[in-house]
């Protein structure tokens, strides 16, 4: 799969999409359809308008089409826009010229070879456009997660245990360990306002659920808040009965006997829509071993790991360190990554 969660159309909406579709290529080919009108004749004052029109109309079903198309249209639709208007623009001064010197209507010849080189120019362009704004995303997505382990590391230093997943306190009410962590990714303020002793979906705690957290935002990912407005996490803590954290318990860096750079802490969860406030993690015992594996709905995923990275997702050792985790791994690989514990060795 090329992209996490397919789109699934109805057949309505299939039909939507390739009606729109034959809309667009038209809006596309009116100027050139204008620019062959015009040839081998007197320039009109008809004509400037002409592109004024053009220039002023092409935005609309343009804007309409955005809204109602996927995500990963949308440069196509800003590169159509833009090619319309630049055809526009140009053949409106052109005529604006010719009017002026009472020339001939635009050459066609002349444009179509101007067009011809703009767009060998952009097709050189445009593929590299998206590979490096993904590149920038995925980096600062490495940088987060980066974060987040160090935060883990910091809460061990002080405590001299690791954060667990689930803090409960004397009644019972549990606390995420993305809300224990605030203190150590630079949100005290936001800690102490924080009601521990309510529960994360109260009507205390229901506006810091809606503020948005930079350190646990993935860029890549289209969908960042519930129907309610509250703000997803990117990241989850991967538990199960081997991991190298638990969801209630005491465990330390001496837990891990398989080696802390071997045992996968802190990992994208971008399509388990978790909300950042709830105290909810990906359970190993639940989900299969995979990542970016295909979900329910769309932008979901039913996997350990999953993110809107092409080809895999990001994920944080015990040690610190942060790896890409590749979509083809194989799945015993991944499961080794998972245990805290040392692989037992083949004996002769």
């Amino acid at each position: 799969m090329e992209f996490r969660y397919p789109y699934n159309y109805p057949v309505a909406s299939y039909w939507w999409a390739v009606s729109l579709h034959v809309l667009l290529l038209a809006v596309a080919l009116a100027p050139l359809a204008g620019l062959f009108f015009q040839t081998r004749r007197p320039v009109r004052q008809l004509d400037a308008w002409l592109w004024i029109g053009c220039i002023f109309s092409f935005p609309v079903p343009l804007t309409l089409a955005v809204l109602t198309l996927p995500l990963h249209f949308r440069p196509f639709l800003i590169g159509l826009l833009v090619f319309a208007e630049v055809v526009s623009a140009a053949a409106f001064f052109v005529t604006l010229s010719r009017l002026w010197t009472k020339g001939g209507a635009v050459n066609v010849l002349n444009v179509l070879g101007g067009l011809l080189l703009l767009c060998l120019f952009v097709a050189l362009l445009l593929p590299s456009v998206p590979a490096a704004r993904e590149a920038a995303r995925r980096m600062s997505c490495g940088n987060n997660i980066k974060q987040v382990i160090l935060a883990v590391h910091n809460y061990h230093d002080a405590y001299h245990i690791l954060p667990s997943a689930v803090g409960v306190n004397e009644n019972g009410v549990e606390t995420s360990w993305r809300v224990l962590l605030l203190p150590y990714l630079e949100n005290q303020r936001l800690y102490e306002t924080y009601d521990q002793t309510q529960p994360w979906n109260s009507q205390a705690n229901q506006s810091i659920s809606l503020l948005a957290l930079n350190a646990l935002a993935c860029p890549s990912n289209p969908i960042q808040r519930d129907d309610q407005g509250r703000f997803y996490t990117a990241y989850a803590m991967l538990l199960g009965p081997d991991a190298s954290l638990v969801k209630t318990g005491r465990r330390d860096f001496s837990d891990a006997s398989g080696g802390t750079a071997n045992a996968l802490a802190v990992v994208e969860a971008c399509g388990r829509n978790i909300v950042w406030t709830k105290p909810q993690d990906v359970d190993l015992s639940q989900l299969p071993l995979g990542v970016n594996r295909p979900g329910r709905a769309e932008h979901m995923s039913y996997g350990a790991l999953s993110s809107f990275h092409p080809g895999g997702a990001q994920a944080a050792l015990l040690d610190g360190s942060v790896r890409f985790i590749s979509e083809s791994i194989d799945p015993e690989v991944l499961r080794q990554l998972a245990s805290a514990k040392e692989a037992p060795r083949e004996t002769e």
